[in-house]
């Protein structure tokens, strides 16, 4: 379990495996378990990240900023944070 902290940002991810990046990213109303099975049949080859969007599972909920764009810019600064 790993939390990627900045500004007032604290979102929930796990990484697993090496190699070009994946993001799987969960829709709205459900958090990164609903990818459970499958960053383990994709990490032979990638590196895949899984992460729960602000408002969901274990990351932060702020009372407003829920926009495409704020989802956009925590998940650019996720992935520059982790070297890629």
């Amino acid at each position: 379990m790993s939390f990627f902290e900045k500004d007032d940002r604290k979102l929930y991810y796990n990484i697993i495996g090496q190699g070009d990046l994946v993001v799987l990213v969960h829709g709205i109303g459900v958090d990164s378990r609903y990818w459970m099975e499958v960053p383990e049949l994709l990490s032979s080859k990638y590196a895949v990240l899984t992460y729960d969007l602000r408002g969901h599972g274990q990351s932060f909920a702020p009372a407003t900023g829920y926009s495409y764009r704020e989802h956009v810019n925590d998940l650019n600064l996720l992935i520059t944070d982790l070297g890629y």
